[in-house]
């Protein structure tokens, strides 16, 4: 059986840059660059974007399929997440679940997983920033 999967995700601050949403569906490759089973770009037009992944099988060899979701107001659209030198994201950044890292690391796999058969089909996800608006964003923000 398969099902759809809708994505909110609220305060984007700027259209600056793009929005990445990657879904991960194996702990093993969690927040790896490739490891993503689904990987897609959005232009920003506002405050909120609506991302629907359709057909998502929801069994794998009789098992649930755990799913997370991890989505990067991609800046400087480099295709990944921007960091400073102590490995904070200089981007805007939302894990499902509400998921966080903290000083031992990013968020964790565990704490972003998905009950697809719980969530009727449709998750919100408000945007996080840790850092102030740089001047390109300020000049198109989304929300004042």
């Amino acid at each position: 059986m398969n099902t759809d999967l809708t994505i909110v995700i609220t305060g984007l601050r700027s259209t600056v840059g793009a929005l990445r949403v990657l879904l991960f569906d194996d702990e093993a490759q969690w927040l790896k660059d490739d490891g993503a089973c689904y990987h897609e770009k959005h232009d920003i037009t506002g405050a909120q974007i609506t991302v629907v992944i359709s057909d998502l099988p929801t069994k794998r060899d009789g098992k649930a399929i755990e799913y997370a979701v991890f989505a990067v107001h991609d800046l400087k659209n480099k295709g990944k997440l921007d960091t400073n030198f102590f490995g904070m994201p200089r981007d805007g950044m939302v894990c499902s679940n509400g998921a966080k890292g903290g000083p031992g690391g990013g968020p964790k796999f565990r704490a972003a997983k998905l009950d697809l058969s719980s969530i009727a089909g449709t998750i919100d996800m408000p945007m996080w920033y840790m850092f102030s608006p740089t001047t390109a964003e300020k000049s198109s923000m989304t929300v004042a």
